[in-house]
């Protein structure tokens, strides 16, 4: 069975958005609690290259009780963030779903901010309950293989393999090393967390296709009805 393995963040939808959720998140919270404007709070992470040391100083400097970094991170981690899955990624999930692919989502981070960005998006409907691996949930992240493993453990009979990602230090190593499709969504607006200047990356992690939107995984010939061996 042919199986799409898809990675989460600036992927499926903007990792921007989620920051931004975020900050909004801890800045409506510290507002209430300081009497500070949101807004202002907000600007001040927004414009920082450290958001929550800019924040603790600002708040230190208008004589505001300074809350402890641990707590912001957990406000911004535990939030329900305010982000959408766009249009395209809808319609290339639902298409590839339709088209009978077993639709796997492996990404890292903690496990309730990952699973409170899948909720938001709406992807459960896409991936079965053993179809979303998260790193914190199974002892490691990408750059360990557990995942993978696990993938292969779990789905024996996936013949062919595709993945998508974004992050050119991760997402693309285990589908090389066996002979998948790896497949890097390019950062068009330079907006993405991680960098994919493609100079600097050895060769076994870098993608066999790079696409510029997320439909042309679906003018793939193993994901055009077709079916084919790598």
């Amino acid at each position: 069975m042919t199986t799409v393995v898809f990675d989460l963040d600036d992927t499926l939808y903007k990792e921007r958005d989620y920051v931004a959720s975020g900050f909004r998140a801890v800045a409506d919270e510290i507002a209430a609690e300081s009497g500070i404007e949101a807004k202002r709070l907000l600007d001040v992470m927004s414009g920082a290259d450290n958001a929550f040391d800019a924040l603790r100083d600002y708040l230190a400097s208008s004589g505001a009780d300074v809350p402890d970094t641990g707590r912001l991170l957990d406000i911004y981690r535990t939030h329900r963030p305010a982000i959408t899955l766009p249009d395209e990624s809808r319609r290339v999930l639902d298409t590839l779903k339709d088209r009978g692919f077993r639709l796997v989502l492996i990404t890292d981070g903690r496990s309730v901010g990952q699973r409170n960005k899948i909720e938001a998006l709406g992807l459960y409907p896409y991936f079965a309950p053993d179809a979303i691996i998260i790193s914190e949930e199974n002892g490691g992240d990408k750059t360990t293989g557990i995942p993978y493993r696990i993938l292969s453990e779990r789905f024996p009979d996936s013949s062919n393999m595709v993945f998508a990602g974004d992050n050119t230090a991760k997402d693309f190593r285990w589908g090389n090393l066996n002979g998948a499709m790896t497949v890097m969504l390019r950062d068009k607006d330079g907006t993405n967390v991680h960098r994919q200047d493609m100079s600097i990356v050895p060769a076994y992690l870098r993608p066999r296709m790079t696409i510029d939107n997320l439909s042309r995984l679906l003018t793939l010939n193993i994901l055009n009805n077709k079916c084919q061996q790598l």
